[in-house]
């Protein structure tokens, strides 16, 4: 056995003796790898300031007076905890703002009177918030007369130079300066990463590699510290950068993989199991014993979730109860599954890139398994969107470009060999070669992963001044927005009101209950069950759902909050029905999802036609006959209902029998709209209210009419 390991050893060894497997050690080549990492950094930078130009060259899709838009459903999180940071508001303000009444004081202490621990009544510290957050509020302050949304799209350019020179100098560590500059170059560039670190997108993306980059390079540092002290202090280091990066991201990968990681990495790099339980026990007495405990429960729970697809939340499960809700998750795309190639293409310009990277970076942990080690678990994690969604692609990323790059400067270090020996006069050394070729697939790099990307705004600008304008229609009052949960963020920081769910807490019952709500044909249906989710909250659900008919009797009988209900309704929820309909048409009793035939009856295709003659339009479907009732020659629409300003002023039936109707809606601007729609969508509360503005004012008042883009209902009974 021992004479086998040693042949091994041998074949190992003699499989990375070659010299052009390794990167020069001269310290022009090492200068000249840091101008080409902080080249990758500019180039880094310049994209999303490009990006930020594109911006505000076009004002008015862009900004809303003299504040930018934000281009995810998740930035107003931060931007709301920047606000209370700001404001020296009390801690909690804006966590009991979200899925009312769940978090309010009062609500708690009537629910869990023997575990309810009142709230501080001190000011929220930078400690009680993301450190996104204060940074934020204090670039605000410091630089855009505390405009929050402003100062968080400004640091986006600058968070993705420091991720750029970070992932170089990483692979630095690892030996490889030139690889590192193309692979720092390659994931700003790649695909899945640009769009999540887009300007706009005020969101812990933006950095996260970064810290993975730091906490990696003093594990590697660590690693290879033959003295103790040094190698300690080393490990330090690495729980103060693991710490940092959790209060920049909640994520347990930090506390619990990073230690691990750096525990057996000591340990065949310096084969001291001693000195690997060492450095453990000094990570987790610098983070917290039980803050580790904690966080490793927690990450379990997650990973277990992800791979069975059971939901562990306390929102979502009722143990009791024989109702089977409905898994949100299945309607948000960056939680997709993808397969391996579609993973790849989101790291790389081409799926084929990809692959190459990806084998060539384990070519290299086979080569170097005392360095590899350590990326390993990161590059794993990333491929684990084929299970876990997309958005964990860009894990991966990094490791992926430094494999690409490492296969092509081990064929320039070849190439460069190659010429020195045979003109061994010439002005080009080996290191110079290999230097220019690395610049050129620096170059390569930026040419073929180029985009003219520039993200949209996640919300429209009339949008946007809808929800603020419900704050003055509140007043001191104050109120509960209940609107689909894409909104709950957007809508809290603009309106300071507090919210229905979110995109943090949209998971559970109500979220059904309000799509329920909203593909019902009942106005009343919707109305009681907004009321009666604002008013008992999940801990009602949970006692009433001992049936469905239970809960149905307690959802009509429910009284009023003790606040104002605001239902808001946007132009963009209605391209969204496909995925509210998915929800709220589940069977809860057999917990089957509905048809694809049932969820396209919700969906309302635009027709963009142009007039041919009279009542014929020439539509991108086809030709549309309005006499006649026909698309393309086939008799599909019932009935043609013209609107104006949201509200019905012609029908014209047709003898067709179809499902299916013509809504030709009269815009403010003079134009038309085509839309196609299901008699099912025609019928729904959400259709009657946006689209028709058909509702009973004994019971909703229409407090605000932004139409086409927002309508804004206030339920009086």
């Amino acid at each position: 056995m021992f004479s086998l390991f040693q042949k091994f050893a041998t074949f190992h060894h003699s499989l990375t003796s070659p010299s052009w497997l390794r990167s020069s050690r001269d310290w022009r080549f090492q200068l000249g790898a840091v101008v080409l990492i902080l080249l990758a950094a500019m180039i880094n930078f310049d994209l999303r300031d490009t990006q930020w130009e594109n911006w505000k060259s076009q004002p008015g899709v862009y900004f809303v007076d003299e504040t930018p838009m934000v281009s995810t459903t998740d930035a107003a999180y931060f931007l709301s905890f920047a606000r209370d940071y700001q404001d020296g508001a009390r801690v909690g303000t804006f966590s009991s703002s979200r899925l009312y009444p769940e978090y309010t004081p009062g609500y708690q202490a009537r629910v869990n009177p023997d575990d309810y621990t009142p709230h501080d009544d001190r000011p929220v510290s930078a400690f009680d918030i993301p450190l996104l957050s204060v940074i934020i509020t204090h670039v605000a302050d410091a630089f855009t007369d505390g405009n929050l949304v402003l100062a968080g799209n400004l640091i986006i350019p600058y968070s993705l130079f420091l991720t750029a020179v970070a992932v170089g100098v990483m692979f630095w560590i690892a030996g490889h300066p030139a690889e590192g500059a193309i692979a720092s170059l390659g994931v700003g560039m790649s695909a899945g990463f640009m769009i999540r670190t887009s300007i706009g997108r005020i969101d812990t993306d933006q950095l996260f590699i970064f810290f993975i980059a730091l906490c990696l390079s003093f594990v590697l540092l660590a690693s290879r510290e033959r003295n103790l002290a040094r190698m300690l202090a080393f490990v330090l280091l690495t729980a103060l950068s693991s710490s940092v990066a959790y209060w920049w991201h909640q994520n347990e990968l930090f506390i619990v993989v990073v230690p691990v990681v750096m525990a057996f990495s000591i340990l065949i790099s310096q084969l001291s199991f001693k000195r690997a339980v060492l450095a453990f026990i000094a990570f987790t007495i610098a983070i917290n014993p039980v803050v580790m405990l904690a966080k490793f429960t927690s990450l379990c729970t997650v990973v277990i979730g992800r791979l069975t697809g059971v939901s562990f939340s306390a929102q979502s499960s009722y143990p009791e109860s024989p109702l089977i809700f409905p898994n949100t998750f299945t309607t948000i795309t960056e939680l997709e599954r993808l397969d391996i190639l579609g993973t790849l293409a989101t790291m790389t310009p081409h799926p084929a890139l990809g692959i190459i990277g990806a084998i060539g970076f384990l070519v290299w942990v086979f080569l170097y398994p005392r360095k590899g080690i350590i990326f390993l678990p990161f590059f794993v994690l990333g491929l684990l969107a084929v299970v876990a969604g997309r958005r964990f692609a860009f894990f991966a990323s990094p490791f992926v470009w430094f494999g690409l790059a490492w296969l092509f400067m081990c064929l320039s270090r070849g190439v460069a060999r190659g010429l020195s020996r045979k003109s061994p006069a010439s002005s080009f050394s080996a290191d110079g070669t290999t230097l220019a070729l690395a610049a050129a697939g620096l170059f390569a790099t930026a040419v073929i992963s180029a985009t003219e990307f520039t993200p949209r705004p996640s919300f429209s600008a009339a949008t946007t001044r809808s929800f603020a304008a419900i704050a003055p229609i509140a007043g001191n009052d104050g109120g509960i927005l209940t609107t689909w949960w894409d909104y709950g963020y957007y809508a809290h920081f603009h309106s300071g009101l507090d919210t229905f769910h979110d995109g943090g807490l949209q998971q559970g019952p109500r979220t059904h209950l309000l799509a329920r709500g909203l593909t019902s044909s009942n106005p009343d249906e919707l109305i009681q069950i907004t009321k009666f989710v604002t008013l008992n909250g999940g801990d009602g659900i949970a006692r009433n759902a001992t049936s469905l008919r239970s809960l149905n009797e307690a959802i009509a009988r429910s009284g009023m909050p003790d606040k104002p209900v605001y239902l808001v309704l946007t132009r963009q929820m209605g391209n969204w029905m496909g995925s509210i309909a998915s929800l709220g048409r589940f069977n809860v009793m057999t917990g089957k999802e509905p048809g694809r035939d049932v969820i396209d009856q919700y969906a309302a295709p635009e027709l963009v036609c142009k007039r041919i003659k009279d009542a014929r339009f020439q539509c991108r479907r086809g030709l549309l006959d309005l006499d006649h009732g026909t698309l393309d020659g086939k008799p599909v629409i019932s009935e043609i209902i013209l609107t104006r300003d949201g509200f019905p002023y012609k029908k014209d039936v047709k003898n067709n029998k179809s499902p299916w109707m013509l809504i030709i809606q009269r815009m403010p601007n003079g134009g038309n709209r085509f839309v196609m729609m299901h008699r099912n969508n025609w019928n729904s509360n959400f259709s009657k209210l946006f689209n028709l503005g058909v509702y009973n004012p004994k019971r909703l008042e229409l407090v605000l009419d932004h139409y086409p883009e927002a309508r804004v209902y206030r339920i009086l009974q």
